[in-house]
């Protein structure tokens, strides 16, 4: 079981229009036992992939809801390193 946390505020000028939390529960149901490794990896790298559309949808609707101008958080790009600018030995 992973927790992820969000907080969007958003302000116009120095107003603020919206503190916005979310919690999303992850719960990974395998027949294996996993290592530790396996969750700091999943929480660093895919965890977020999986996660950030849904707070993207989260956040435009309730923007939408409450009659807000639309909120679209940008699409979130995440580099991971090549293997040539990783140092060996």
């Amino acid at each position: 079981v992973l927790t992820v946390n969000y907080a969007v505020k958003a302000k116009a000028g120095r107003r603020k229009i919206t503190d916005i939390r979310a919690k999303y529960l992850v719960v990974l149901l395998t027949e294996q036992e996993l290592p530790e490794e396996f969750f700091i990896l999943y929480g660093e790298y895919n965890l977020p992939l999986q996660l950030y559309p849904y707070l993207r949808e989260c956040v435009h609707s309730l923007f939408s809801k409450m009659g807000l101008p639309p909120l679209v958080l940008p699409l979130r790009k995440f580099l991971v390193p090549d293997s040539k600018d990783t140092k060996k030995g």
